[in-house]
């Protein structure tokens, strides 16, 4: 989870319901599921309320660095604008589930060679990310 640098300078200690949410879903009028958290290997929820709700990514991080609230985001989005100091990540020891990621492609008796191989480099790429 991230916030704004500004605000993260606020008390994380305080009960987590009383800072506001930058809800992201899918496609509007989907319900947002709140900060989401894994417990002894559990997902568990925690509603709260948010000041905006968006539905991709480009403007849940300028959101977030607008300082409407925290945000729940994959590290790989979020990495180089900590180490910038723009996005300060709190509650580090309350991680949401890992996001799936999949390859899509058309089905064939044969999977081509190359494609083979491309799937093969792409996963070493994005590996090192999605620890």
């Amino acid at each position: 989870m991230v916030v704004n640098a500004l605000v993260g300078l606020l008390d994380w200690s305080d009960d987590l319901a009383q800072h506001k949410l930058i809800h992201y879903t899918s496609n509007f009028g989907g319900k947002p599921v709140g900060f989401e958290y894994t417990d002894g290997g559990k997902t568990k929820t925690i509603a709260m309320s948010g000041t905006i709700t968006v539905n991709n990514t480009d403007a849940y991080q300028a959101a977030c660095l607008a300082g409407f609230g925290i945000i729940q985001a994959p590290g790989i989005g979020t990495r180089e604008l900590i180490q910038q100091g723009r996005l300060i990540e709190v509650l580090s020891d309350y991680t949401a589930k890992a996001m799936p990621l999949s390859l899509l492609y058309a089905n064939r008796r044969h999977l081509p060679k190359r494609t083979q191989s491309w799937m093969t480099w792409l996963t070493k790429l994005v590996q090192p990310y999605l620890v």
